[in-house]
Order: structure tokens, then sequence, then C-alpha cells
């Protein structure tokens, strides 16, 4: 399927396998280079343009009954796998998946967010309910379909209630230029705390009336989904941990293999090793940096990292691979994960001794070794600086939410913001509880978040590579971190009793959640919704399914569980302030 650029009076729009162009959209009349197209607002050494290509895949989610490592829960599984299966698309590609929703016993609502994606020209692809889409009924199918419009290395989960705590998610992987020398791809590791309950008890529990609204411990660590649960603090000889039960890697001597580590938890921060080797970070979430070594890597959720490891020539036995739930900044009853490297005996149990962790800090990678190779100044005063405060408290009933600057989100998952500016409706009208942002037509947006509660955050915002201008404990004192080239990800910690301070070009269109990756703490409120250029949304041509797609949920709604989806149903948390 190929693209063709049409002049009209739409928004940039894919579908069917068109792009569609704005002319009087002067900010993006750049696109149009040499007959082709050029994301120039990506700011890249390597100008996006189209392949014409479409990677289709087909999801169907299933209730199961899932055993890992002798823990039995009831689990919802992508194609009957865990973790779910691989997308993997060339830089410039199209993404083409259809989501078979055939959930039962009970039947559950669900939508599938592309972590990291742009999301250029088609934000109601998002993936979110209440905001960018409703909810896929059961017995439904939804198709989303856009552009590979970074890459590197990221994943896709639910993004409807705490729902991916069920299984929902599976890795991504976007081909695209090489900026660091390496001679092969290993491919994905994934790290995932577990629970052994239904993501909707562990919910309960988080929401409950209690002294404190500490997260329910998670139960086990896994590599990609595989782990030994008998093993505490240190790996020693078998049966524990038993190499027999994990995942292995192998890697040649002699040469340099790129890793791609992911944390996909819901809850804990990893810190990952390989013993006696090093590792050269290369990317930090989409974004290639300048490479820096480190024995440890730490990953919040939701964040990701390439990283490159060079074996000797003369590497001898195999080494534990490790990753260990911290201590400090998340809640486990069994920290520790283990994998095998090896060169030549798969089966050979490692007698490799750890690098030293330090888990004394909940600030994940310093911003101040993250160098992106394509520089993005902070901007010397932006359009506008907003300072957003997180709360927590119990509500009228007992139970605890989460709040920012004083509002805990509350979608309405049959009425998502979107479709409502779609219509022409004013961003003015919409209830504060919905904890909307309106940034109108200002280019350069700031974010100062204080957290003045004693428990770390990993924010992420939906759409964007956001600069990281500052991070730490106490209140910002206003100086940014290397100002011509700040740290950029889309996912960064705030600390305990701390702040973050993020920067965003809002140069197109679309409604982006900035919140907790902590599933439980998003089901409990911690969201706000940046909206940028709200008034270009009823120019563009949103996809019939998406309208198709609510009228069918509404009909269905009524034989649904209730469910509180990532802000909440508004019939969740009532009497929340």
């Amino acid at each position: 399927m190929g693209y063709k650029a049409v002049i009209s009076g739409a928004a940039l729009s894919i579908f069917a396998g068109t792009l569609y162009l704005v002319a009087s959209w002067t900010s993006w009349s750049s696109f149009i280079i040499n007959d082709g197209l050029a994301l120039n607002y990506l700011r890249t050494s390597y100008p996006f343009r189209p392949t014409g290509s479409v990677r289709s895949y087909n999801f169907t989610l299933r209730r199961v009954n899932q055993t890992v490592d002798g823990l039995t829960r009831s689990a919802i599984l992508v194609n009957g796998e865990f973790p779910g299966p691989l997308i993997e698309a060339d830089y410039g590609d199209t993404i083409s998946v259809t989501v078979n929703n055939e959930i039962e016993d009970p039947p559950e609502g669900t939508a599938i967010h592309w972590h990291g994606m742009l999301q250029t020209g088609t934000p109601w692809y998002d993936g979110v309910s209440g905001v960018t889409q409703c909810p896929i009924g059961p017995g439904k199918s939804f198709t989303y379909e856009f552009l590979a419009d970074q890459y590197g290395t990221s994943w896709y989960h639910a993004h409807y209630s705490s729902q991916y705590g069920a299984g929902i998610f599976g890795p991504m992987v976007i081909h695209g230029p090489r900026h660091a020398a390496y001679d092969d791809d290993a491919g994905v590791i994934m790290l995932t705390d577990y629970y052994g309950r239904y993501y909707r008890d562990v919910l309960g529990e988080v929401l409950r009336p209690r002294p404190f609204p500490a997260a329910p411990p998670s139960d086990h660590n896994l590599i990609n989904g595989r782990g030994d649960m008998r093993c505490e603090l240190t790996a020693g000889p078998a049966p524990c941990p038993d190499a027999s039960r994990l995942f292995k890697l192998r890697l040649a001597r002699g040469r340099t293999h790129r890793l791609r580590l992911l944390n996909a938890g819901a809850e804990g921060m990893q810190r990952f090793s390989i013993d006696g080797l090093a590792l050269r970070v290369i990317a930090a979430d989409f974004v290639p940096i300048e490479p820096y070594e480190t024995p440890v890597v730490t990953l919040a959720v939701g964040q990701r990292a390439d990283v490159l490891v060079t074996v000797p020539e003369g590497a001898a036995g195999n080494r534990w691979m490790r990753s260990y739930i911290s201590d400090i900044c998340s809640f486990s009853n069994h920290h520790p994960a283990y994998g095998v490297v090896y060169f030549d005996d798969p089966d050979a149990t490692p007698s490799s001794l750890g690098h030293e962790v330090d888990d004394t800090d909940c600030g994940a990678e310093p911003i101040d070794r993250i160098h992106p190779v394509d520089p993005e100044p902070a901007a010397t005063e932006p359009d506008i600086t907003d300072v957003v405060a997180i709360g927590n408290h119990p509500n009228a009933t007992g139970q605890w939410i989460w709040t920012m600057n004083g509002y805990v989100a509350e979608a309405d998952i049959s009425k998502p913001a979107i479709l409502d500016l779609a219509r022409g409706q004013a961003a003015s009208s919409f209830p504060v509880q919905w904890n909307l942002y309106d940034y109108g037509d200002n280019r350069t947006v700031r974010i100062v978040l204080e957290n003045p509660i004693d428990f770390p955050h990993p924010m992420h915002l939906h759409g964007h590579n956001f600069k990281i201008l500052a991070e730490g404990l106490g209140k910002w004192d206003g100086h940014i971190v290397n100002p011509r080239n700040p740290a950029r990800r889309d996912t960064q910690m705030v600390r305990s009793l701390g702040y973050l301070v993020i920067e965003i070009d809002a140069d197109r269109p679309g409604l982006w959640p900035f919140h907790c990756h902590i599933g439980p703490h998003l089901s409990a409120g911690l969201s706000v919704t940046l909206m940028t250029k709200p008034a270009l949304i009823p120019q563009m041509q949103v996809p019939e399914t998406l309208w198709q797609t609510c009228e069918s949920w509404r009909r269905l709604a009524a034989d649904t569980p209730d469910q509180i989806d990532s802000g909440l149903s508004v019939d969740e948390l009532r009497g929340l302030a």
C-alpha cells in the first residue's frame, strides 16, 4: 500500500493508506521535500520518510488460567503468549494491529497503547480509554494504524484500568539507523514484576480504606517471563536458582551485542546487570544518546535502555544475568530475577559473581549522563509554565486516591474527549474532573512536577520525548541540567519528596496523558491530559471506526462489569474530594 500527498482541507491523517496534508498548516509546510515526506520537526539526523510498507498484526485477547513458576492466576493474554508477541517494523513503516476482544468469564473492555509512539497525525490511535477512544467491547474488534515515527525499543500494553497487569503487554522493535557499532542484535529483554493475583484484586487492595496507601507487594520478578522464585538475594550453586527454569541468552566471544532492555512491570524499579560484563548505554527510551558505560542499568516502569555488551575473546564459563527490584523504591516479596548468559553450554549453571548494586537512589539513570545524539536545547523562555503538585488522601468513602493539583482524573470511558473535540465542542466546556490542561496554540510548555509525598512515581507522557531539565529532592531552584542538550525520554522518575521539570514542544494536535506508570496509581487518579493544538482536531479526519466503537461500547456496557479506566470511570470513586 503506497502513500501519496494530497493537499486538501483535512489535517495530517493516515487512514486507508493515504497521507493527507493541510496546506494551511504553515508549521508543516517543510514536510514536502523532493517529492517525498520528511517530518523535520523530529529534528533528527535521519529525516523521517514513510516507506509505504505496512506491518500487519492480529491480536486476540482471551482469559486463561496462567501458571508462572508455581503461581497460578486468572490472566488475559495476547495470542496465548506471555509476554505477548513481538511487533517489529522499520522506521517509516505503517504498523497495523487488529485487536480482537474475546475476553470472557467475565467479559471486559480493553484498549491498547503503543508506548512511546508519537502518533503523528493519528492521535486517536494512542489507545487510551476515555481520552482517545471508547473501550473495545467484548466480542468486538478494532484496528489501530499508525506510523513507526520513531526507532528503537518499546512496548505495547493495555490502557484500560490496570489491565496490562493481567498480561496484556509485549515488546515492540522499530529498526532504524545506527549511531553506534555492534555485530549482533540479541533482541528484547523484558523485566517484569509479577503478581499472583488478578489485577482487579490488586487494584482493590490499593483503593481500600487503610492507614497508608502503599502499593501491594509483587510476588515475583521475571526476565522474559521466566524465573525461579525459590531463590533469595544471591545466586548460588544449583538447585537455586535452577538454570533450566530461566531465560537463556547466547552471546558470542569476540563480538559486540545489542540488548534491548525494557521494564514492563506494574510497579517495581529494576536494576539490571550481567556478571563480569560492562553495559554501554546507547539509547534512553526512543532517544539515541552518546554511549556511556555502567555495570548496572536502572529502569523505572515503562523505561527502556538499549545497551551494547562486548564479550572478550577469552571469556569462560556461563554468567548470571540479574535484575533486582529496588528495596527502597518499590514493594516486592521477591526482589531478584535471574537469567543465564552462555557462550557454549546452555545447561551449565553459572558460578559468576555479581556487580555491586547501589540501591540508595530512586532517580533512575542520572540525567547528566544522558546526552542525546541530536541536541534540542531548553527554551530560554517557555510560552507557558505550569506547576503541578501530586497529592494523596482518602476520599469520602475512605478509598485512597491520587491527585494532581487537587484533582483525581475521572474519565468517562464511553465519551472520549478527543471525539468531543472532533465534534467541535470547546475544550473549555469539559468537566474539571477530566483533568485536561488546554495549551491552545502555545508552542513551548514547561511543567514543574512537585511530589511532596514520600513515594516515587515513574511519570510517562504520551506522544512526546520530553526534555528533562532537572530532577531531584526538595524544591526546584531553577537550575537546568545541560540546557544546550538536556536529556530526553518519554518516562522519568519523580523522587519521593522531590521534583521533576520537563519541557515539550507542543507542535502537534492531540490529547496526551501524563501519568504515573504504576498501574494502580494511574487507576486511582494520578494523571493529567495535555491538550495541544486542540482547535485543529475538528479539521482532522477521525476514522469512522472510532465512532462505531463508541456506539458499540455503549450498547454493550450494560452487560460488562464496571471498570476503573486509565483515568477513572466516574461511578467508581464518588465523593472524592
